[in-house]
């Protein structure tokens, strides 16, 4: 065994044998490197451009979601829920009232789910554009705002229950009025009755006569229509008989539509002259 190879192999074996069993070796460096037992390590903040949010594309946090008025609003009982677009800006100073919410037992509460639509559908709000079309506007160019501003359950809900809840909401209607200075007031449907009486709502519905409306100290001309959901409802009363075009209730229905259609533009016209 005097194999110098062999020997040299053995020699070897013994010094890793040595270095391994001495704990405070230092690390061996390649060559330019610092010793790592002489390296001051001091913890500096990244560049901005080095964020971790930049770098792997995550978007920045939210701002905090500031509850809107009708819904931190806590003046009425028995609150389903908040409307959730109540309210909508425009160009004109000419505000709408309306509601798509149910109010009695046998109305229908459309709540549009994709927040795009003004009257709570796609028919209402063709209905609508179609008709300001004619005067050269379109939705675009009106502020619009439900009242009340809120969903109850119209079953369980009594007459005088109604008239509180629409004499707490005038107060964000005062509020829009003053903020966005609105000058005329248009108000559609079950809007109409909270704002005026059921009696008075028919009245103003049928004469196209302006009223003074009162909301918080602020008085403003105010003309009553029928909403764009009841005039769906009429046209579809009508494609219903289509089929019979000479039958006596088929030309009642429609002199109805038509008469209701003219007499909503023309109340249009006296708000916007």
């Amino acid at each position: 065994m005097n194999d110098p190879r062999i020997q040299e192999f053995g020699s070897i074996v013994q010094d890793l044998a040595a270095a391994l069993s001495y704990r405070e070796i230092p690390a061996a460096a390649f060559t330019g490197e610092d010793d790592p037992f002489m390296m001051e390590f001091v913890y500096r903040p990244p560049a901005k451009s080095e964020t971790k949010a930049e770098v792997i594309g995550a978007q920045p946090r939210p701002p905090v979601h500031i509850l809107t008025t009708n819904a931190a609003c806590s003046l009425c009982s028995g609150k389903l829920f908040p409307v959730r677009n109540f309210f909508r800006s425009g160009r004109l100073p000419v505000l709408f009232l309306h509601y798509n919410g149910a109010y009695n037992s046998g109305a229908r509460t459309r709540t549009d789910k994709s927040h795009q639509y003004i009257f709570g559908g796609a028919a209402e709000d063709a209905i609508f554009k179609k008709m300001t079309g004619t005067l050269g506007l379109g939705p675009e160019d009106f502020y619009f705002q439900e009242y009340p501003a809120c969903h109850f359950n119209p079953v369980r809900s009594l007459p005088e229950e109604w008239d509180e809840r629409a004499k707490n909401c005038r107060i964000h209607i005062a509020e829009t009025i003053k903020n966005s200075n609105i000058k005329h007031l248009v108000i559609c449907g079950p809007s109409a009755i909270f704002a005026f009486g059921q009696e008075k709502a028919r009245e103003l519905a049928e004469s196209g006569q302006k009223a003074q409306a009162e909301f918080g100290g602020h008085s403003l001309p105010a003309i009553v229509i029928r909403s764009p959901a009841a005039l769906v409802s009429l046209e579809k009363k009508r494609a219903e008989n289509k089929g019979r075009p000479e039958d006596p209730e088929y030309k009642k229905i429609l002199k109805e539509e038509i008469q209701i259609k003219k007499a909503t533009l023309e109340a249009l016209r006296k708000i916007l002259d």
